[in-house]
């Protein structure tokens, strides 16, 4: 039998250690182990399967890809299947490089930290059924920013399970960027729909909440593009330009294929826009096909009109509107349709004054 001198079985033992050292240092760089005597699970960022990762703005990202669910079909998710979570510490300014995807079925809860990203990108774009709650998200440092804080641009359809953002501090500075995007721009097929917003606070962007519908694509051809059915609640835009804005580049709402083309009945209930001399109005339709709104409990805190130069409330050709509001008053522009019924209903709550909208019927 050959014999192993001691100085091989040292060298031996000295070349396992380093081995172990270098995979447990890659290890590190992907999940972390707690220990039970020096960590605080508290401090790092850790998700619904157990793993942990230090507190850095790329682990973010790290942490959610790790619960992501890629056998699930777009829009299509079984009843019970629950949400998948990741929770950031509290207390932490977060910096990103890059957007934060949210896949489907996960919660990103931030915690109470902000999140603050390098350059000029959308900081947390969403997917069907995901959902991003509890913390800050600060824009304010990104000079000419022109992006958005949160954004949906997929094909967004609720069942079963909904899209939810709530509890967010959405920060900008001299009106810059916007606090929150739905956009329909591609020609793919695009539905956003059943998306839920409650108790956000939107500070010194441009546009405060901003529905783009700019996709070009026939719907005579069975094309279905649309946003409808959003809800929005207890919403405060602070020092913004533009605090709702409907946009449509649409001239048409249906094709003969069954197409759809709309920017259509979405809800607002207690939205409170506290106004500066940066305020250029407080909603605003621009566009054809922009039609069943519903906004209830609208105050305009601090509104002035600037001697005439701009208008509170400006709505285009198509209503189907309702609009309960409270200040800027005396700058409402409403809209004239004499092709289809063109019912709407505005109600002045500092004057109990009530304006309704003319039935005409084409023939």
């Amino acid at each position: 039998m050959k014999k192993i001198s001691l100085r091989t079985k040292l060298e031996a033992v000295f070349i396992m250690i380093i081995c172990i050292i270098l995979v447990s240092a890659g290890a590190l760089s992907v999940t972390r182990t707690i220990s039970d005597t020096h960590d605080d699970v508290e401090t790092f960022i850790r998700n619904s399967n157990g793993n942990y990762w230090e507190a850095t703005g790329e682990n973010i990202q790290n942490a959610i890809d790790d619960v992501a669910f890629p056998q699930i079909i777009q829009g299509v998710f079984p009843l019970g299947v629950p949400y998948c979570t990741v929770t950031l510490p509290s207390g932490i300014n977060f910096s990103i490089s890059s957007t934060i995807i949210i896949g489907p079925l996960i919660m990103l809860d931030l915690g109470g930290s902000t999140i603050k990203p390098t350059g000029n990108f959308n900081v947390a774009k969403l997917d069907d059924a995901s959902q991003v709650r509890n913390g800050v998200i600060d824009v304010s440092g990104v000079d000419g920013y022109s992006s958005a804080a949160i954004c949906f641009d997929k094909d967004i359809n609720f069942q079963a399970h909904i899209n939810l953002v709530e509890k967010l501090n959405l920060v900008s500075a001299n009106q810059s960027g916007i606090g929150i995007y739905i956009n329909v721009s591609s020609n793919e097929a695009q539905v956003i729909s059943g998306v839920y917003f409650d108790n956000v606070r939107i500070d010194s962007f441009e546009y405060g909440i901003f529905f783009n519908h700019s996709s070009t694509k026939d719907p005579a051809s069975g094309y279905n593009s649309y946003m409808n059915g959003n809800y929005f609640s207890n919403i405060r835009i602070i020092n913004t330009t533009y605090c709702i804005k409907m946009f449509s580049i649409s001239t048409q709402g249906g094709g003969t294929a069954g197409g759809g083309y709309e920017t259509t009945g979405n809800f607002f209930d207690n939205i409170y826009c506290y106004c500066t001399n940066k305020t250029e109005s407080i909603i605003w339709h621009d566009g054809w096909y922009i039609t069943g709104m519903s906004y209830n409990n609208i105050y305009a805190i601090g509104w002035d009109n600037n001697s005439g130069t701009r208008i509170a409330y400006n709505f285009t050709a198509r209503a189907y509107l309702y609009l309960s509001f409270s200040g800027g008053g005396n700058d409402v522009a409403l809209p004239v349709w004499s092709q289809w019924d063109n019912p709407y209903m505005v109600i002045n709550r500092d004057t109990s004054t009530l304006m309704l909208g003319k039935l005409l019927e084409y023939r």
